[in-house]
């Protein structure tokens, strides 16, 4: 190869991920600090939002089961409000308790036993909580990393101060 030619970079000269060390330190400017703040604590607002929602649906999902449990045990035609929408409720008679209606993407309606969609209902309340549990942790993790960007940022806002009282000279 002539003297004048640079060698061209290739996979063979270059560090690979897995054997390169982890640095021990990382500088950050404050303003890069803060960013990472302010993401972590956007993350951390949506983890708790996902959380709200996936806990709402359990309360609703053991609200349906019960439901359709009392109804089942019951011998007697019950009545019930049914809701007909804007706060607004009708008295109605639940004759038939074996079955129950259950509405699918698209705007289909299945019509299940009332076992069959206490078990489907199951199922979906286990998953949800699996859910919960994950969002949970993740939640934690996060909480955990904004406390320590936190603390970060305060540590180098009076390292700031400090300084700049040196400058001026105020004790």
């Amino acid at each position: 190869m002539p003297k004048n030619e640079k060698k061209e970079a290739s996979w063979e000269n270059t560090v690979r991920p897995e054997t390169a060390k982890k640095p021990s330190q990382i500088r950050l400017s404050g303003n890069q600090l803060v960013q990472l703040y302010e993401g972590e604590r956007q993350k951390l607002e949506a983890l708790e939002r996902r959380l709200e929602l996936v806990q709402r649906a359990m309360v609703e999902v053991t609200g349906t089961i019960e439901t359709i449990s009392a109804l089942t045990k019951s011998g007697q035609t019950d009545s019930v409000l049914l809701p007909i929408g804007a706060g607004i409720y009708i008295e109605a008679s639940v004759e038939n308790k074996k079955n129950v209606k259950a509405s699918i993407p698209g705007g289909i309606v299945l019509e299940l036993t009332s076992e069959d969609a206490k078990e489907e209902l199951g199922k979906r309340r286990e998953e949800l909580a699996k859910d919960e549990r994950v969002l949970g942790e993740e939640l934690q993790k996060s909480a955990t990393a904004l406390n320590q960007l936190g603390n970060l940022l305060q540590a180098g806002q009076q390292k700031v101060q400090e300084a700049q009282k040196q400058r001026t000279g105020v004790a």
